[in-house]
C-alpha cells in the first residue's frame, strides 16, 4: 500500500469495488479506456447496410469469460437465413480461461458459424453489421468502442466496462446470461441510426492521444517524469 502512490482504473465501478474491499488509502484516478487510433479505422459505408445478408461478429480472445460458448448458443437459436455469424480471435494458451481443445472443435465444426481467426480490426470491422460483446467483465471494452466508432450496431452484456458507454447511439445493453434477449435483438435488427454522434464522442474523449495526455498529466503531478 505505502509503496504505491496511485492506482488508475478504467471505470468508477471497479474503483469503488476495489476501495470497498481493500485497505488502500492512497490516490486513485479513473481514465476511461485505453484509447483508440480513430484515424486508422475504416468507417462503415451506410449504403452497405442495405444488403440482404446481415453479418454478426464477435471479436475476442477465445476465452470462456469472453462469452464464446454463449455466442455459440445464440448462433444456434437464431433461425433466420439472412443472418450470418462470424467469430474472430485466437486462443490464449496459458490463460486459465482458454477454451478447451474439445470446445475449439465445436467452434470449428459449427456449420452456422464462420471462424475467421485473427483479423485486421481497423480495416475489416466495417464489413459487418452487428458487433456483440459477451464478456462477463471488462475494464472498458475496446472492441465495443471500436465497433461504435466504425458504425456497427452493438449488443453487449451490461457490465462495468460496457455500461460506461451507455450514452452512445446504436448500443443495446443486456443483463448477464439473458441470451434470449440477444437472439431477439439480432432477429429484429433493421438499420442503425446516424453514427456521427459516436464518432464525435470518441474523437473528443477516447482517442489514444486524449488518453495519453491524461496519463501524462498524472505523471507530472506525481513528478515521475523527471
Amino acid at each position: 500500500n505505502s509503496s504505491i502512490n496511485m492506482i488508475i482504473f478504467q471505470n468508477t465501478s471497479d474503483k469503488d469495488i476495489f476501495l470497498n474491499f481493500s485497505n488502500f488509502t492512497n490516490m486513485t484516478e479513473v481514465i476511461p479506456s485505453s484509447g483508440i487510433e480513430s484515424v486508422d479505422f475504416k468507417i462503415k459505408d451506410s449504403s452497405s447496410s442495405n444488403t440482404k445478408k446481415k453479418k454478426v461478429i464477435l471479436v475476442s480472445r477465445l476465452l470462456y469469460d469472453k462469452g464464446i460458448m454463449d455466442y455459440l448458443s445464440i448462433v444456434n437459436q437464431v433461425n433466420m437465413v439472412n443472418i450470418e455469424f462470424y467469430l474472430a480471435g485466437e486462443r490464449d494458451e496459458g490463460n486459465p480461461q482458454n477454451i478447451s481443445d474439445k470446445d475449439m472443435e465445436i467452434v470449428l465444426n459449427e456449420e452456422k458459424l464462420n471462424y475467421l481467426g485473427k483479423i485486421d480490426i481497423e480495416t475489416q470491422l466495417s464489413e459487418f453489421d452487428i458487433s456483440l460483446v459477451m464478456s462477463s467483465h471488462e475494464g472498458f471494452s475496446r472492441i465495443l468502442l471500436e465497433s461504435l466508432y466504425v458504425g456497427l450496431y452493438c449488443i453487449a452484456y451490461k457490465i462495468q466496462g460496457t455500461e460506461v458507454m451507455r450514452e452512445f447511439n446504436n448500443l443495446e445493453l443486456i443483463e448477464l446470461n439473458q441470451i434470449d434477449k440477444f437472439v431477439k435483438s439480432i432477429e429484429k435488427y433493421e438499420e442503425i441510426i446516424d453514427n456521427s454522434k459516436n464518432r464525435q464522442l470518441i474523437d473528443e474523449f477516447y482517442t489514444s492521444k486524449v488518453v495519453a495526455s491524461q496519463f501524462e498529466k498524472i505523471y507530472k503531478e506525481l513528478d515521475v517524469l523527471n
